[in-house]
């Protein structure tokens, strides 16, 4: 019986820790993202060509066009129009060169104010709602949390 009640008393342990409130330490990734981009957004690629170009050391440059579907964060409209510079590290050449940038494909970009993604690795990401709605998530707490700034005037 004894062995019994050790088994259960460690279950029950386990399940209270994980049913406590621990912050996701997957989000670390999303904070550092949120505050490397002045404009997150889903969009959806419209150009037919993807214009791409290799540069010497390796990096391929693509400019394509989107419409934006949804903005997370910065100063887009909905269904505003953006030409997009993704500069990666990629095999230009193969197949398996950036396969996500076809024509009506949902992405989630990460871009400066000048639409360049700010990240050569993390910058273009497939389109995923549970991304989306953490970022979304993310900064609402934020929001919440941070102190709100008062503007000084002189007097």
């Amino acid at each position: 019986m004894t062995r019994l009640a050790t088994l259960i008393a460690v279950l029950l342990k386990c399940s209270s820790l994980c049913a406590e409130d621990k912050p996701d330490y997957g989000d670390s990734t999303l904070k550092y993202y949120l505050s490397r981009s002045e404009r997150i957004v889903l969009a959806e690629v419209l150009s037919e060509e993807i214009v791409a170009a290799a540069t010497a050391s390796g990096q391929v440059i693509y400019d394509f066009k989107v419409t934006v579907k949804d903005v997370v964060k910065g100063e887009v409209k909905k269904d505003e129009q953006l030409s997009v510079r993704a500069i990666r590290w990629d095999l230009h050449e193969s197949e398996q060169a950036l396969p996500v940038l076809k024509k009506r494909t949902l992405l989630i970009l990460f871009l400066s104010k000048d639409n360049k993604t700010v990240d050569q690795w993390f910058g273009i990401q497939p389109f995923n709602s549970w991304m989306v709605m953490r970022l979304k998530g993310i900064i609402t707490e934020e929001s919440r949390t941070s102190p709100k700034r008062v503007p000084v005037t002189d007097r």
